[in-house]
């Protein structure tokens, strides 16, 4: 299937002077788009050694790519957000690996945690060990849905994205533990509403070799974190009440976020 067009690829640099893996990761994606990949430092102070040395590493790997840079002032993530509007993929990083709920948003980090509750573009957060530079690899692009409104853009950009890296797919119905009949009643159609739409993009991406997993009961950061150790990424949708939270990204995407072994995209319901 002919791919939409990409505008670009837009990175947040921390000004960290050591190899940061989400740039590898954004300069990755933005390859197989065939798209520009610009590289945005929110700071007030001298920033353009560390835009010079980022670029330089990205293009020693990629000397194909367009690669811009950007000094912007402002706060970091109203920012990134304001400056991403228009691009198809926001990548950021993330702070070092924590356990325990209260330590999640911590590990996620502060800037990372506020852009995912007001993005309006699919943003990717990248581990902090996974390595700069990533062997090419068969793991699977994993997407986990529930089957309700948000589901059909994380599926559409799961499938763009397996089939790019020509990869199969393993897409997760989640479901939380229902016993009553009206439970019963809406998680029967959400699994029909699943199955539709597993359909529909399966016959738009005919290459992609789908796999489908249920698991109801079951909590969706465990299964999602568990299951992201032996996938290339994964791929959810943004909650409906990030506005009504006053623009959190909630407990469950923060904790997956802060938890995933592999890069995780967050993919806004309105996409």
């Amino acid at each position: 299937m002919p791919h939409e067009p990409v505008q670009e690829v837009v990175v947040g640099v921390d000004g960290s002077s050591s190899p940061r893996p989400e740039l590898e990761l954004a300069a990755a994606e933005a390859a197989l788009w065939s798209a520009p990949l610009t590289l945005v430092l929110v700071s007030a102070g001298p920033a353009a050694k560390i835009l010079q040395t980022a670029s330089e590493r990205i293009r020693a790997v990629h000397p194909a790519l367009r690669v811009n840079t950007e000094v912007l002032d402002g706060d970091p993530a109203g920012t990134l957000v304001t400056r991403a509007s228009e691009a198809s993929l926001l990548a950021l990083g993330r702070g070092g690996h924590r356990r325990g709920k209260r330590a999640a948003n911590a590990a996620l980090g502060s800037v990372a945690a506020a852009v995912l509750g007001r993005a309006t573009v699919p943003v990717v957060i990248c581990p902090a060990g996974m390595p700069a530079t990533r062997a090419p690899t068969r793991s699977p692009v994993l997407v986990g849905v529930d089957g309700t409104a948000g589901s059909e853009a994380a599926i559409r950009f799961a499938f763009a994205a397996a089939d790019r890296r020509c990869a199969p797919l393993t897409a997760v119905h989640l479901w939380p533990a229902l016993a009553s009949p009206p439970g019963q009643e809406r998680l029967s159609a959400a699994e029909g509403a699943f199955l539709d739409l597993l359909e529909t993009w399966s016959e738009k991406y005919p290459d992609v070799t789908v796999r489908l997993a249920v698991r109801h009961g079951l909590d969706a950061v465990i299964v999602l974190s568990a299951a992201s150790r032996t996938a290339q990424l994964v791929v959810v949708a943004a909650p409906h009440s990030r506005a009504a939270d006053g623009g959190s990204p909630g407990p469950i995407l923060t904790a997956l976020a802060a938890r995933s072994a592999c890069p995780v995209v967050i993919v806004p319901t309105a996409l």
